[in-house]
């Protein structure tokens, strides 16, 4: 079988791959001739390819029907991640925005109790 990376889902692994292991799984089913004069005919090749194909549809049907299965490691060195669906410069803006309010609440907040020290509230 021909797998095309370690990463992603199971249902990346047969995208586009399909014929590589048509002719892949063909190879291994071919027979050394099934009437013993050691060579393959058409007939022969045809009856292994269309096996192959019932194989790679089979296998197919089964990683398609298999939940989906993403592994995370811990980043190297201790950095932390986030987890998110977001485009990243978008995560980025939302915090720049987020720092933005917080900041304006403690520099409003500081200048409000300084208010309130010179009127005599506090």
């Amino acid at each position: 079988m021909l797998v095309l990376g370690a990463s992603g889902c199971a249902r990346e692994r047969f995208v586009g791959s399909a014929t590589e292991v048509v002719v892949v799984v063909a190879t291994d089913l071919v027979p050394v001739g099934e009437d013993g004069d050691g060579e393959i005919d058409l007939r022969e090749w045809e009856l292994a390819r269309a096996q192959a194909r019932r194989e790679v549809r089979q296998r197919q049907a089964e990683a398609l029907a298999a939940p989906e299965l993403h592994l995370m490691r811990p980043p190297s060195g201790g950095r932390l991640y986030l987890i998110s669906d977001l485009d990243p410069e978008r995560i980025g803006r939302q915090y720049r925005w987020i720092a933005a309010f917080h900041a304006a609440v403690f520099l409003g907040a500081s200048a409000a109790t300084a208010w309130f020290g010179q009127i005599g509230v506090f």
